[in-house]
């Protein structure tokens, strides 16, 4: 087992986080913190680096293993030990009104060496009593990370949307929003909201705008009769795809497709 920590018992307002703990702890089987005395209004912050933990607080259990995170507001019976043989994590210890991500939940990324040299060098510094430089660059790890939970979130969404509309695509007479939302194993809640973060339309909507697109395509490049693309396309009616075709392209199909050909 291994510690290399640092504490600053006078912690001052230098940054908009105040820090005034870090400890890099290599652990083993052994390792243990039965009672952790807690602080109110710290964030206690965790990122495992090898092996799995076990933390415990309020009415929470945690485990964690490599590449996993959290920022912690515990309030009482704060306790964490390794769970098997190993456990390796950097430990901080802060006050700050900024928050970077949900507090009390678990996420996983997998860093850089540059972000691990950032929690390496924030200790150095403390160490040599420049904790302003600590919390600078803790407070860069923070804003990294949180960095790197949106961009990931944002790409999970939009390859959740090209699965989405490839689904419409291939199922485009009958597909209804439960069956996508089944399709995508998410609630209609999940997907409606998803969609609109992304595309800033509902489930429906974005059916409805690539039935509509499909129709402007068959209109300029077939010969199917209005209510043959209605049919094909999942509309209700011939009328039912007029209106929504003069709704969304201001000219009724028939007037467009003659429009287009002329």
């Amino acid at each position: 087992m291994y510690f290399d920590f640092c504490v600053n018992d006078a912690p001052e307002l230098v940054t908009n986080i105040v820090l005034d703990t870090i400890f890099n702890i290599v652990g083993d089987k052994t390792y243990c913190t039965p009672r952790k005395p807690v602080t109110a209004g710290k964030t206690y912050f965790v990122y495992t680096t090898l092996g799995n933990g076990v933390i415990c607080y309020d009415n929470h259990t945690f485990e964690v293993g490599q590449g996993d995170f959290i920022f912690m507001h515990p309030n009482e019976k704060f306790s964490y030990r390794c769970k098997d043989d190993t456990w390796h994590f950097w430990w901080f210890e802060f006050k700050s009104e900024q928050q970077f991500a949900a507090a009390d939940t678990v996420y996983n990324l997998a860093v850089s060496d540059f972000v691990m040299c950032l929690f390496e060098q924030s200790l150095v510094y403390a160490k040599a009593g420049r904790w302003d430089i600590s919390s600078t660059l803790f407070t860069s790890v923070c804003n990294i990370l949180q960095h790197m939970l949106l961009t990931t979130a944002a790409s999970k969404h939009t390859e959740n949307l090209r699965i989405a509309e490839q689904y419409i695509r291939e199922n485009i007479q009958t597909v209804t929003v439960g069956e996508l939302s089944a399709h995508l194993q998410m609630s209609e809640r999940t997907l409606r909201n998803m969609f609109y973060s992304t595309v800033e339309l509902s489930p429906k909507q974005l059916i409805s705008k690539i039935r509509l697109d499909s129709a402007q395509q068959l209109l300029e490049n077939s010969l199917l009769s209005i209510e043959e693309i209605a049919v094909q396309l999942g509309f209700c009616s011939q009328f039912h795809l007029s209106r929504s075709f003069k709704e969304r392209f201001g000219i009724p199909p028939l007037k467009y497709r003659k429009f287009f050909q002329r």
